[in-house]
């Protein structure tokens, strides 16, 4: 089991923050451009809770890619507490059903003069025998690229957007 932690520093209010991240126009520029996943799909939304279906674009060994499979998805299942400016939510992916578990937390926490801090915790276990390490170590890495992009979008996207 890993723990994976990012901070991220964001160019617009908590307000906008959220706005963006529930957003489906600036999710959908994120997932398929910028993160270049092959699909994205909002299956449900409402204003505390959501549910998506992605197809990643996955860089992982060769070893892990024969065990995911060709069609690797997962659905990203999340709460928002608006109180504590907090998300939560579970990765169930479609393949390894059982063996793999993902969750996390996003937060998003101000920084005064219309900028933010975000903040992304995820844990990160794979049970499987004698992969689970590598499992975990890619997706560790996979995962701060992904936060490292959607941080530089969202910043750009404030810019050229307001």
């Amino acid at each position: 089991m890993r723990k994976v932690t990012a901070e991220h520093e964001v160019a617009c209010s908590p307000e906008t923050f959220w706005k963006l991240f529930f957003g489906k126009e600036f999710n959908d520029e994120l997932y398929l451009k910028v993160l270049q996943c092959s699909s994205f799909e909002i299956l449900e939304q409402s204003d505390t809770a959501r549910r998506l279906l992605v197809s990643p674009k996955v860089n992982m060994p060769k070893t892990v890619m024969k065990l995911m499979g060709d069609s690797f998805s997962y659905e990203e299942h999340g709460t928002f507490d608006a109180d504590q400016g907090i998300w939560r939510y579970e990765v169930l992916p479609n393949a390894l059903k059982g063996k793999l578990k993902n969750t996390g937390t996003v937060r998003c926490e101000p920084l005064g003069e219309g900028r933010c801090k975000r903040v992304d915790e995820m844990i990160v276990e794979a049970k499987v025998f004698g992969l689970g390490s590598l499992i975990e170590s890619s997706t560790e890495k996979e995962v701060l690229v992904a936060w490292d992009r959607a941080a530089v979008f969202m910043n750009d996207w404030v810019k050229k957007n307001g």
